[in-house]
């Protein structure tokens, strides 16, 4: 039985991005039962990051929901679900749903691993760096402090220029606490011309790396231009397709941030990384704002292939004022893997309030 969901979870306060402001996340979740297990893949495009919509992508998965169903319900084997899933559909929120649910469906009648079907040993345990968005510079201190107090060591936070004060704010908090790390989001908002000035607010910063400084960053990407920070550069969102990726781990030492979902079918773009960075050394797994679905497949995910001494973007269910169901994620900046077994989650376990039958 295959089944489709639309969701639309709320945020707890509106969600800001360098493209606008969210007060919800909205996405489909695909679902097929075998035997009372349950199969999930989750397809949630970002507005503003994704060329496709949630309305585009329900429309195809209803148009090819029996090939769908057919297909899973024979035998397949990977090659087979790879060509499947890149011959039936385009959008690539779609591929990553149908490929995780495919490849835990597959890894169970196998009676294996994920990481056993691409030959790759996954970490049983995951670091995991705190997030915190744009906030008031009045609460810098108490939102910073708080995640320290929770055993995160690894703090993300939003530096959108000019971020002078914040910079001051970052110093007096590392005095304090000498043994935490600041990645430095710039949402592409550097202006280039400005880097001298830049670097007299960072220098004495314990930066691990900057993400997408500038809004030339493919650039970067395509030619290994100079870095003018004494920091390493971290590329995200130029990071939105398969050859954007096959660029970038061409670089050993450029730090890669992996969306899953936004690349597509990862039985595709999992080849790549063991084929340009089978030691998975500097590689970040983050997640989109999906559900506790799409974070579980994730978080599996980082444990694969994302750099075993980095910590990774997972905490993002916070955000959420409720989730699809309870989860604890995770205790002092870590997460235990495997973090849940899904088959066991069924539609009627999810909470009702954000979820809809998806049919026409």
């Amino acid at each position: 039985m295959l089944s489709i969901y639309s969701y639309k979870l709320p945020f707890k306060a509106p969600f800001k991005t360098a493209v606008g402001t969210f007060t919800a996340r909205a996405g489909l979740l695909i679902c097929y039962e075998e035997k009372k297990q349950y199969f999930w893949g989750e397809a949630a495009p970002l507005p503003g990051f994704s060329a496709e919509t949630v309305d585009e992508i329900n429309v195809q998965i209803h148009a090819q929901k029996s090939s769908v169903k057919s297909f899973l319900s024979a035998s397949f084997d990977l090659n087979s679900l790879n060509r499947f899933i890149q011959s039936t559909f385009g959008a690539p929120s779609l591929q990553f749903a149908l490929s995780c649910l495919g490849l835990d469906l597959l890894s169970h009648r196998e009676k294996c691993t994920i990481g056993d079907l691409f030959g790759v040993e996954s970490t049983p345990q995951v670091l995991v760096n705190d997030v915190i968005g744009h906030t008031e510079p009045a609460i810098w201190n108490t939102v910073i402090s708080d995640s320290i107090n929770s055993g995160f060591t690894c703090i993300k936070i939003k530096a959108i220029y000019p971020f002078d004060e914040l910079a001051q704010k970052l110093r007096g908090i590392y005095r304090n606490h000498p043994n935490i790390t600041y990645r430095l989001d710039a949402n592409r908002s550097w202006p280039k011309d400005q880097s001298a000035r830049i670097n007299d607010w960072i220098s004495s910063l314990p930066v691990e790396y900057i993400e997408e400084p500038f809004s030339e960053n493919e650039e970067y990407l395509l030619t290994g231009s100079e870095n003018p920070f004494p920091f390493p550069i971290a590329l995200d969102e130029s990071i939105h397709n398969p050859l954007y990726l096959e660029a970038a781990l061409k670089q050993p030492r450029q730090i890669v941030i992996l969306k899953p979902a936004f690349l597509g079918n990862l039985c595709d773009w999992l080849g790549t990384i063991q084929t340009y960075r089978s030691s998975f050394s500097n590689i970040v797994v983050t997640t989109a704002l999906e559900t506790a679905i799409g974070r579980t497949a994730i978080a599996g995910l980082a444990g694969l292939i994302g750099c075993r001494n980095r910590s990774h973007g997972l905490n993002t269910g916070k955000l959420f004022r409720d989730d699809l169901f309870p989860v604890s994620e995770i205790r002092g900046g870590r997460i235990d893997l495997p973090l849940q077994d899904l088959k066991s989650i069924s539609p009627k376990h999810l909470n009702t309030e954000y979820i809809f039958l998806s049919d026409f």
